[in-house]
């Protein structure tokens, strides 16, 4: 291997390293957002579709649908 590829591979190691020092650290973070989405927002956006898919539905029987 050249040197030039020598140097890529240990820069992309190390900045593979530190992203994943980095996503460790914040990991307690993103998993409390993550929970908030599911317990929080999930069931809202479940609510908007049934609404949208009865509306829907709805609206093609009255234009002749099945």
């Amino acid at each position: 291997m050249s040197s030039g590829s020598e140097d890529l591979l240990q820069s992309f190691s190390r900045f593979a390293r530190a992203v994943s020092k980095a996503a460790a650290s914040e990991m307690p973070a993103a998993q409390r957002a993550a929970g908030r989405v599911i317990r929080d927002d999930l069931p809202r956006w479940q609510r908007s579709a049934e609404r949208l898919v009865r509306s829907a539905v709805g609206d093609f029987r009255r234009r002749g649908g099945r």
